[in-house]
């Protein structure tokens, strides 16, 4: 999978991506690859999303919730609240 991603993308399709993705960029996605009966590997390649599993992660949360599902949540750890004001 390097070498395809070096191939689409070049160096830069080997860098290190840290990204959040919307909602409404999430079903783009799996509209397309439904439409396209493409696998996870080549949604993930064509869209440069890193890790081809997330893909097959959004379809399952898409298909257990809907839209909702697909809505990003917050990263980290919560913020805790100091018991003395």
């Amino acid at each position: 999978h390097w070498v395809r991603r070096f191939q689409l993308r070049g160096a830069d399709g080997l860098d290190k991506k840290y990204s959040h993705y919307s909602a409404e960029f999430k079903l783009s996605v799996l509209q397309h690859m439904w439409l396209n009966r493409l696998s996870y590997q080549e949604t993930a390649l064509l869209y440069d999303i890193r890790n081809k599993s997330i893909v097959s992660a959004w379809e399952q949360s898409y298909h257990s919730g809907g839209i909702p599902a697909l809505t990003p949540r917050p990263r980290g750890r919560p913020n805790v609240m100091s018991p003395f004001k």
